[in-house]
């Protein structure tokens, strides 16, 4: 709960905001003497698009609220609106030149074994229940035109000694911007970059830091937070079984996170087939079908940027892409029909492919399913190709995401 002072239509209101809800209740009664937008009054999905400023009781932070949608309204005088996101601010700051944002314990021994490959590398063994901060990954990608410094590292929960807990955090430095929906631009962009990683939506926001670049030491200060609240489709709590779900291992892709970050900001890189989260990763494969069918032809597309290949039938592209990948994607063809008891023929896949395109019936996908996971390999193979990885890191980052 956040108690507080704010402005809204430039009137002095007490706030309470709890559990995604502000209520504003009017400092001095009676009837408000300014005309008040009814087209924007109660609900109907009504979007609010000022921003509430305010002062935090007790702290006196400054806090930014970003209003959604009216609840209700009595005369002005006790008005309740649902929040979008807010914005806390340590004395009286203005202007952001970097966030950092911490996931949720998503996969204990995805970062972990990060940890472990850069430190093998240059140092030997490391104790891990004794670091505290660790060598990051810094990568440079480009959105609306400012060049961001990606940082990505990982830190331990010191509050758990067994097992070891370890969050993944991004820290991502800009020239000073003063757009808060800048920065939810980038949460959104990071959150999407690790559903990709994770082949899962239900990304868990721990926590996002606001930062400012001290003049004097030219290090970064944390000047406040932005919270999303519960009501927020992206912020799920998940139990410890689904967040060990599988995922491309960072080392994989090391080298090349900022170019992936740069697709993704550009909505370049396919993801509206992903699962919306762990549980249904397998369950629902099948009715993702027709999204894992435009996604292969879109980034099918992109890598192959010829219009005599990009005119070939849905089938065809499908045998093109393996005949020229063969030696990568041959491993994981056998490995899949094994896993369904079945042995691998070219011609058989291919006229199940055909067949897959006209069938409309849950039943009659399902019993083809073997197809439909070779499908989502394949969108990722086409993505991971995109990003020039080598074919090895194709090799290794499939083989674990899709756990084959």
């Amino acid at each position: 709960m956040i108690k507080g002072n704010a402005k809204y239509n430039d009137q002095d209101y007490n706030f309470i905001y709890e559990g995604s809800i502000l209520k504003l209740t009017l400092k001095h009664k009676g009837k408000p003497d300014y005309y008040f937008n009814t087209y924007c009054n109660v609900g109907n999905n009504c979007l609010v698009s000022l921003f509430i400023i305010g002062e935090v009781k007790d702290s006196r932070d400054t806090v930014i609220f970003k209003p959604r949608v009216i609840i209700s309204n009595q005369n002005n005088n006790v008005i309740k609106i649902k929040i979008d996101y807010y914005i806390t601010l340590k004395n009286k700051q203005t202007g952001y030149d970097g966030i950092s944002i911490k996931i949720a314990k998503m996969n204990y021994l995805n970062f972990v074994e990060y940890l472990k490959y850069l430190d093998e590398k240059e140092n030997g063994d490391i104790n891990l229940l004794d670091f505290r901060v660790v060598k990051s990954v810094k990568e440079i990608f480009n959105y609306k035109g400012i060049d961001i410094s990606c940082s990505f590292h990982v830190v331990r929960d010191i509050n758990y000694k067994y097992p070891l807990a370890v969050y993944p955090a991004f820290d991502l430095y800009f020239n000073t911007i003063q757009n808060s929906r800048f920065l939810v631009a980038l949460d959104k962009i990071i959150r999407d970059f690790l559903s990709f990683l994770f082949y899962r939506g239900d990304i868990n926001i721990k926590e996002i830091r606001l930062m400012k670049k001290n003049d004097k030491d030219e290090n970064y200060d944390r000047i406040g937070e932005m919270v999303f609240p519960e009501f927020n489709a992206h912020n799920y709590n998940f139990n410890q079984k689904v967040e060990l779900y599988p995922s491309i291992r960072i080392r994989y892709i090391n080298g090349h996170i900022g170019k992936i970050l740069e697709l993704i900001s550009n909505n370049d890189l396919y993801l509206k087939h992903i699962p919306e989260n762990g549980h249904v990763r397998d369950m629902r494969r099948v009715e993702k079908l027709p999204y894992i069918i435009e996604g292969f032809e879109i980034e099918f597309d992109k890598l192959y940027n010829n219009k005599n290949i990009q005119n070939m039938s849905f089938v065809q592209k499908i045998e093109y892409h393996i005949e020229h990948n063969n030696d990568t994607l041959s491993i994981f063809l056998h490995k899949i029909y094994n896993k369904y008891n079945k042995e691998f023929n070219l011609e058989s896949f291919l006229s199940d492919i055909q067949r897959i395109q006209t069938l409309n019936d849950y039943d009659e996908i399902k019993n083809i399913s073997y197809i439909v996971e070779i499908m989502e390999v394949m969108i990722y193979d086409l993505q991971l190709r995109r990003i020039d990885l080598s074919e090895s890191n194709i090799i290794g980052a499939l083989k674990v995401l899709f756990s084959l």
